[in-house]
């Protein structure tokens, strides 16, 4: 079988490559499950499709990216990056929001925010990467995001911090930092670990648009 031919409509079978990745390093498939748990720490790379092939599939052609931010209230070119997917022209964002630069978050608690304003794309300071096409990158990005702790622990300027969120699913889904955006402090950090809040809140998800 041919890797590249993987998003082929020919090859567009539910049943069969769809969420699936050829690894000449691993000289095997992988799934979307496999990426993001060895991103979070893990490993394990048996599961295909969340177990439910017949349902994840992407018949629309979505696309994810991230895109960073200047953060007004940080000396510098302190830089938050966040993750963009879009589809048919619909976009949605997911970013992580936290500490006492964030008006009406908690110092040292970040939250998974869906759509939150200052990700809104067509700002004239918002710089994104390319985008990510392939068939799986989409809902790899919604799963790795909706696996990081919520809340977690948050740094603004050291890390863990927005840029450790987006670090870990561009990792896991082989999304591409902008080029020349000033610093990202917090990007190759580890996933932060969950955090202790004072405030009841439902955790938000990320979803596709």
């Amino acid at each position: 079988m041919d890797p590249p031919l993987r998003c082929h409509p020919l090859h567009k079978s539910p049943i069969f490559n769809d969420l699936r990745h050829f690894s000449p390093a691993e000289n095997a498939w992988l799934t979307i499950g496999y990426r993001r748990s060895r991103a979070m720490g893990g490993g394990g790379r048996s599961g295909y499709a969340e177990m439910n092939p017949v349902l994840q599939i992407d018949p629309l052609g979505q696309r994810s990216r991230v895109c960073c931010r200047k953060i007004p209230k940080l000396p510098g070119e302190f830089r938050h990056c966040a993750i963009q997917i879009e589809r048919d022209g619909a976009s949605t964002t997911c970013g992580l929001f936290g500490g006492r630069f964030t008006p009406g978050e908690e110092r040292g608690v970040g939250r998974i925010r869906f759509n939150h304003p200052f990700d809104t794309p067509g700002e004239d300071d918002i710089v994104c990467g390319p985008w990510n096409e392939n068939c799986e990158a989409d809902q790899c990005a919604v799963e790795t995001a909706n696996s990081y702790a919520n809340p977690s622990k948050y740094k603004a300027v050291r890390g863990p911090n927005s840029n450790t969120f987006a670090g870990t699913i561009a990792r896991a889904c082989n999304l591409t930092k902008p080029d020349s955006i000033g610093s990202t402090p917090g990007w190759d950090d580890k996933p932060a670990p969950p955090a202790k809040s004072g405030r009841q809140e439902i955790p938000r998800k990320c979803k596709l648009p």
